[in-house]
Order: structure tokens, then sequence, then C-alpha cells
């Protein structure tokens, strides 16, 4: 119940405000831009591990959307294609600091599914009863966050999976949830409507 609460809080919180600070001039400073290599690519970064390996997805020249992780010295893993992806859509999220992805890809059906990839080891991830699932992050214990829809509601609901147990995020009155971030306290970052 801790990881309910905390993510209602988050959330609560959020919605009513209670980040707003008056803003400083803030300067950024870009360290690198990178797209991923060949033509007509255009690219998507998504999540960063500690160690500065960066994962997200590009869509090449043919629209096809596929994963991929830059390391932090700047070279590329190969195109990164969840095995049962029937629709040209693998699309990483986040990444540990064991190098693990999570991410969704489309089934033929054009259905998303939550996957978890270990080196070359892909995992599926479907919420139970769900017929549409998307990983939104990881922490480094392999625990995920994302959302789900049951078949003939088409609202979003959070959900986390902690240990290999899949849990329901719910939320008072809410008509839509997600959970984007999980860190390694377990603590649930997300947003609902």
């Amino acid at each position: 119940m801790r990881i309910l609460s905390l993510f209602t809080a988050l959330v609560l919180a959020s919605a009513a405000g209670a980040f707003a600070q008056p803003q400083r001039p803030v300067s950024i400073e870009v360290i690198a831009s990178f797209d991923y290599p060949g033509e007509g690519n255009s690219t998507s970064a998504q999540g960063i591990n500690d160690q500065g390996d960066i994962t997200g997805s590009y869509d090449d020249a043919n629209g096809v959307t596929r994963g991929f992780i830059r390391y932090s010295d700047g070279t590329f893993r190969e195109p990164i294609v969840e095995p049962n992806d029937a629709a040209g859509f693998t699309f990483p999220r986040d990444i540990n600091n064991s190098g693990a992805l999570g991410g969704t890809y489309a089934d033929a059906n054009g259905l998303l599914h939550g996957f978890l990839l270990s080196g070359t080891t892909y995992t599926e991830v479907d919420f139970p009863g769900s017929d549409s699932t998307t990983i939104g992050g990881l922490n480094d214990a392999g625990d995920v966050v994302g959302d789900f829809t049951v078949p003939g509601d088409f609202f979003e609901k959070a959900f986390a999976e902690i240990g290999g147990t899949a849990i329901a995020l719910e939320i008072s009155n809410a008509k839509t949830s997600t959970g984007y971030g999980i860190n390694n306290q377990g603590e649930i970052a997300g947003n609902y409507t």
C-alpha cells in the first residue's frame, strides 16, 4: 500500500500546484546531440541510467519504429526489435543501471504489450486481463510501472509490477492514470485525470 499512497500523494501535490515556485533563470548546457546512425532517422531519447547510457526509439525513413541504446562512449547497440513486434513498433522507455530496458511493442493487431530486455533475453510484461500494456519505467531491481487497458474500457489505468507481482494503482475519482517512473526505493511518479 505504500506505493499506492505515495503515487496518490505525488500526483495530488502536483495537481494542486504544490511544486510551483518562482521562476529563476536556468542555464542549460547541451552535452551531446545525436541521431541514430543512418539516413532519415527521427530519434527520441527516453531514459538515461547513472552511467550515461541512453535508450529510446527512432523512426527510420520507412516510418518503422525501433529501439536503441547509445552508450556513454557514443557507440550504439544494433537496433532493438522485440521478437513479437509485428507492426513495426518497438519503443524502449527506460534503462536501469545494469543496462536492462523496459518498453512497449505492438502486435499484429496493433495492441500494445510491455517488455523487458536484459542482454539478449526478452520478457513479456502484460497486466493480467489487459488487452494493452505499456511500460513507463523500471528500477534496478527490475520492478516496472506503466499503464494498461482492459477490453471494452479505453481508459488507461496505472500499474506496478513489484517482485513479479502486478498491482493496479487505483486513484479515487480518476478517469485515467499512468505510471512513468519508479526509483530504487519503490517510489512511483505518474499522473492522472
